[in-house]
C-alpha cells in the first residue's frame, strides 16, 4: 500500500501530535483507531487493531508515512484485551521486540477466555445461571473460535500498573481505571495537554457496551463503570482521543449522555419486570432478537447489569431456583 495513500484517504490523521491510524475490521463498528506517539525509548503504540492482512499492508504503510521502521517500536500499551485493540500486538511484538502492556485485569480475562482452552467450561455456569440457553453458549464459543485468528500470533504480556505513568511525545500519561467495558480497562490522561485516550469508554457517535460478561468478574459493572465515568468530570479534559471514530471535545456532555441512557434502560428493566423472570426472559421484552451472537450477549449482558445495579438498590431481589436466578420486585 502507498503510504500517501494514508493521509490522502484520512487513515492516518495527527491530533495533538498523536499519529491516528484507521484500521479496518468485521465487526458491526467497521473499524477502530491505533495511535501511534513517540517516546524517550522510542515509539509507542496504542491499541492496534485486528490482525489480518489489510491492517498488516496499512501498518507498514504507516511506518513509511510516519518516517520511522519496526525498530523504532519500543512499547505496545493496551487500552483493554478486546480483539479490535490487541489483535495486531503478537504480530507487532515477533517484528520489532516490543513490550506489551495490559492492565492485569484484562490480562486475566484474555488467558482465561481468550488464550485458554475449554471455553464453554468457563462460562457455562454464568450462562445457565442467567437463563442463557445452551444453544447460544455453544454459537459464542463457535464465533469466538473462529475470530480468535484475528489476535494470532498472541502476544506476551505485561502488567500495567495503574501508579505507571508514561510519556508520549514528552507529556505524562497517568492510566485511569475505567472498569465495566472490561473489567481493567484503562484510560490515559495529560493533565498538562488535557488529552485523554478513552478506549471504549467514551466515543463520540455511539455508546458502547458497559460490562463484559460472561468474562466479568466485577459484581455491579453499571454502577463502577458510571462512577468512574462522573470521575473524569473533575479533570481537564480538551481533546479525547477514542477507539472507535473522530477525536472529539466536550467530554462532558457526553458523560451526561451515557448517565442518562444507562438509567433510562435500567428504568425500564425495572418497570418490564412485572412478574418473576429470569435476565434472558427479561431482556427479550425490550429488545428485537438480532442475528449477531455477541450482540445478544450484549444485550443479556447489560440487562444482567441493570438487574446487579437494581439488587444494590434495594428494590428487587434475586433466588437461585435450579441453577437459574430468578429476579422479582421487592
Amino acid at each position: 500500500m502507498d503510504a500517501q495513500l494514508l493521509w490522502d484517504n484520512g487513515w492516518l490523521k495527527k491530533a495533538e501530535g498523536i499519529h491516528i491510524l484507521k484500521m479496518p475490521m468485521p465487526f458491526p463498528l467497521k473499524e477502530n483507531n491505533c495511535f501511534l506517539a513517540e517516546t524517550e525509548q522510542g515509539w509507542a503504540v496504542i491499541d492496534t487493531g485486528v490482525n489480518c492482512e489489510e491492517n498488516r499492508e496499512i501498518f507498514k504503510a504507516a511506518l513509511a508515512a510516519i518516517g520511522i521502521t519496526w525498530r523504532h517500536i519500543s512499547s505496545i500499551y493496551l487500552t483493554h484485551y478486546h480483539h479490535d485493540h490487541i489483535g495486531l500486538a503478537g504480530w507487532l511484538q515477533d517484528k520489532c521486540g516490543a513490550t506489551v502492556y495490559l492492565p492485569l485485569p484484562d490480562i486475566i480475562a484474555f488467558q482465561t477466555f481468550v488464550a485458554g482452552d475449554s471455553y464453554i467450561d468457563k462460562v457455562y455456569d454464568a450462562c445457565i445461571s442467567a437463563d442463557w440457553p445452551l444453544a447460544m453458549v455453544r454459537e459464542l464459543e463457535h464465533d469466538l473460535n473462529n475470530i480468535k485468528t484475528l489476535l494470532e500470533p498472541l502476544p506476551d504480556l505485561n502488567p500495567l500498573p495503574i501508579e505507571q505513568t508514561i510519556y508520549l511525545n514528552g507529556h505524562k500519561y497517568t492510566p485511569i481505571a475505567i472498569p465495566g467495558h472490561t473489567d481493567g480497562h484503562y484510560a490515559f490522561h495529560c493533565a498538562e495537554n488535557q488529552v485523554l485516550f478513552s478506549g471504549d469508554n467514551i466515543v463520540g457517535h455511539t455508546l458502547l457496551h458497559l460490562t463484559d460478561w460472561p468474562h466479568n468478574k466485577i459484581d455491579n459493572p453499571c454502577d463502577m463503570h458510571l462512577s468512574a465515568l462522573n470521575q473524569l468530570q473533575q479533570i481537564r479534559v480538551k481533546t479525547v482521543l477514542p477507539g472507535h471514530g473522530q477525536v472529539f471535545s466536550k467530554i462532558n456532555e457526553r458523560i451526561d449522555l451515557i448517565n442518562n441512557h444507562h438509567n433510562k434502560r435500567k428504568a425500564l428493566v425495572y418497570d418490564n419486570l412485572q412478574k418473576p423472570m429470569t435476565a434472558w426472559e427479561l431482556a427479550k421484552t425490550f429488545s428485537k432478537s438480532h442475528t449477531y451472537i455477541h450482540i445478544r450477549r450484549l444485550l443479556l449482558a447489560e440487562t444482567l447489569a441493570y438487574l446487579q445495579s437494581l439488587l444494590a438498590d434495594g428494590i428487587i431481589e434475586a433466588f437461585l431456583v435450579n441453577d437459574k436466578y430468578i429476579y422479582s420486585r421487592k
